[in-house]
């Protein structure tokens, strides 16, 4: 990046203006506004005189970043960091001379978040995608082994790239969309659990996406928002009320709290009920979608279920007067009424969804206190730290060795199969892919086989790089590769092309119920249980355990099954479903199976 000259006097006023209020935000959580100034002091200087293709100077991109930092309450070494991080990727700065003024600290965090590409030779000849993959890598190997404040100054860097990238070609953003959903939304979901900021990233990535729909789809919720500000206050007052006594079950409650929805829950919602695009903003009604979540929270030593406790205060919670703190305010009679359940697209967690007498939905989290911090709040570097101890591969899948037919050496997911390799090789490869060799035999192996550790793999493909001239370039990706993939870069490559291609369409997977030797066709990520719906809906109720292939250990209630697995199903003799159950099943049946089970259970405990 190259300087222009110096900044304007109008430059430098909206620099100040920005960087009191980082100041600000730090003395409020107490940060050391000492080294905060020293950061920045060094960031303007090396940052002078360059702006931002968005016009504005490039040290308030960096300004924004820690701002967003310290929003987080993150370290003081990442807040630095923050002001810093790009100035060994677009500067003359090296680690070396971040070190010696800032120590070793900050100076891990913004190599960690630094792109390759300034420590590559220069007649390097890999391919920006190439260069981004390999920076990616690098990042989280340094997250997961020391340096986990670097995930949260990526996240910050990214949100505001995100949000400032209508100046950028549609190519360029798309680019960046996927990477964050690829690479950063996963680490901070499934390393981090910091679910809240994984909707941020996911609202930042669906406005850089498709703008004109996130503007109006945000435009409409909070004009609902303020339009029913008063009655959802009520809603929350009566709940806090009645919740506050402490007596009986009101004793295990921890918290009743309400939060807004993100644009990008929102828009599944829409999505899920529109046909067609031009109907997303007709579909927005405050019966179709739920403007609020409440998470009603009990404490970690309560025995039962939180749902449960949730069901036995429902019948106090569901309807009463509404007292109003201001004398001249009449009470007014209040309901609040379960009329379905549904499953969080964001966080797979499962919610019951409430209608007040305003006709305001609501979505409803039953969680435990450990449960709702850790997930809504994050865990905190430490414990960052010892996911990352743990992991193995792939966010936590043990890993096989195989080989290319150049002997080259390639470690991808158990269980993955000579597609999933083709994908892992490249994209294109694999989209051509047709057969493949193993282990230099010349038969023709199926494309859904599972490879072993040690296998050699040659694909045959129609896009090879080495086919003949009179080889047409054909791609022969199809709708049923859905079924025949397990690793996450192939799910994504191969749901991208199809939904480009294809259509949307709901990918199986075939699984057998080993008692009767029939196959079942099941969506991606069907537990046990749905298969045992799938196979007897009445007895899937005495589901117990659950054994694959040969294994003599049964797997978990929420085991993903795998394409051609082979599942061996114990049932007990009498029905007894948990609630946690609909957390975890994922076919549209038996999630009605479980409900129909449940429904009796709700119109008992609010007294029908």
């Amino acid at each position: 990046m190259k300087k222009r000259g110096s900044f304007t006097q109008e430059d430098k006023s909206l620099c100040l203006k920005r960087f009191r209020k980082l100041l600000e935000e730090c003395r409020v959580k107490g940060k050391d506004i000492h080294l905060i100034e020293r950061a920045y002091d060094y960031a303007y200087d090396k940052h002078d005189g360059v702006w931002r293709k968005d016009g504005a100077p490039y040290i308030t991109h960096c300004i924004e970043v820690a701002i967003l930092l310290t929003e987080m309450d993150r370290s003081d070494a990442a807040i630095a960091a923050g002001l810093l991080h790009d100035t060994i990727e677009d500067t003359d700065v090296r680690i070396g001379d971040i070190v010696r003024s800032f120590g070793e600290e900050v100076a891990e965090i913004v190599e960690a978040v630094t792109n390759i590409e300034p420590y590559l030779p220069d007649d390097c000849e890999l391919q920006k995608d190439e260069i981004d993959s390999l920076s990616d890598e690098r990042l989280i190997k340094m997250i997961v082994q020391r340096c986990p404040e670097a995930l949260f100054v990526k996240v910050a860097d990214r949100l505001h790239n995100l949000s400032t990238m209508k100046c950028i070609d549609n190519k360029r953003r798309v680019e960046k969309v996927n990477d964050t959903r690829d690479v950063l939304i996963p680490l901070v979901r499934e390393v981090a659990h910091a679910y809240s900021l994984a909707d941020r990233l996911e609202d930042a990535c669906l406005s850089a996406e498709q703008p004109d729909d996130y503007d109006r789809i945000r435009k409409k919720y909070k004009a609902y928002l303020k339009e029913n500000g008063k009655n959802i206050e009520r809603v929350g007052a009566y709940m806090a009320h009645t919740l506050s006594s402490g007596v009986g079950s009101r004793a295990f409650v921890a918290d009743c709290c309400f939060r807004e929805r993100s644009i990008y829950s929102i828009h599944n919602d829409l999505i899920a009920l529109s046909d067609r695009k031009e109907d997303l903003i007709e579909n927005f009604t405050l019966i179709n979608v739920p403007l609020m979540d409440i998470f009603f929270v009990v404490k970690d030593d309560c025995k039962v279920e939180p749902e449960q406790v949730f069901l036995d205060l429902y019948e106090d919670i569901r309807s009463g007067t509404y007292e109003p703190d201001n004398k001249f305010e009449e009470p007014m009679e209040f309901e609040l009424t379960i009329v379905a359940f549904g499953r969080s697209v964001n966080s797979s967690l499962q919610y019951m969804i409430a209608a007040d007498c305003f006709d305001v939905h609501y979505r409803v989290f039953c969680e435990r206190e450990r449960d709702y911090k850790e997930y809504l709040h994050g865990l905190g570097t430490q414990k960052i730290l010892e996911r990352g101890r743990t992991m193995q591969g792939s966010m936590g899948v043990p890993m096989i060795t195989v080989y290319t037919r150049k002997n080259e050496k390639v470690q991808i997911d158990q269980g993955a199969t000579v597609l999933d390799f083709a994908f892992h090789i490249h994209p294109k490869l694999a989209f051509g892919a047709k057969y493949a060799y193993l282990n230099r035999q010349r038969d023709k192996i199926p494309l859904y086989v599972r490879l072993n550790h040690g296998d050699t793999v040659e694909i045959v493909s129609s896009t090879a790089k080495d086919r003949g001239e009179d080889v047409p370039y054909v791609e022969h990706a199809e709708l049923r590769w859905e079924e025949w993939v397990i690793t996450k870069k192939a799910r994504k490559a191969l749901t991208r092309y199809l939904e480009e291609r294809v259509g949307r369409e709901v990918p199986l997977i075939m699984v057998m119920d080993a008692q009767s030797g029939q196959n079942y066709s099941l969506v991606y990520n069907a537990t046990p249980f749905d298969l045992a719906v799938a196979v007897d809906p009445v007895r899937a109720l005495c589901f117990k355990e659950a054994y694959l292939n040969k294994s003599k250990v049964p797997c978990s209630f929420d085991r993903a099954l795998q394409y051609q697995d082979k599942v061996r199903i114990v049932y007990g003799e009498e029905p007894g479903p948990d609630f946690e159950w609909l957390r975890s099943v994922r076919t549209d049946e038996a999630r009605n199976v479980l409900i129909d089970y449940f429904a009796p259970k709700i119109a008992v405990a609010g007294g029908n």
